[in-house]
């Protein structure tokens, strides 16, 4: 399989940091940068050898993004259910 493209490299770089930062900011910023990245590289090249691996990075990321924020979620719930019964 050739080299994966610049765009792709990008793409994915930027989602490694949307799974590192913890600014909120940054971290919405990243996977939005990166998906749109792989979107507009499969746009372009609707032919690419590289389609595949698009995709799975892409389910990869998404299913972390969820699992995110399915805990953030969980600790929110946690912190109010906490200050519910705070005397």
């Amino acid at each position: 399989m050739p080299e994966r493209p610049d765009e792709v490299k990008e793409a994915v770089n930027l989602l490694k940091e949307f799974e590192k930062s913890e600014s909120h900011t940054k971290r919405t910023r990243n996977f939005n940068d990166g998906i749109d990245l792989l979107n507009d590289y499969v746009e372009e090249n609707p032919d690419s050898p590289h389609l595949v691996f698009i995709e799975n990075i892409k389910t990869s990321y998404t299913r972390k993004l969820l699992e995110q924020l399915t805990l953030q979620r969980y600790l929110m719930l946690i912190d109010n259910s906490s200050n519910l019964f705070r005397l």
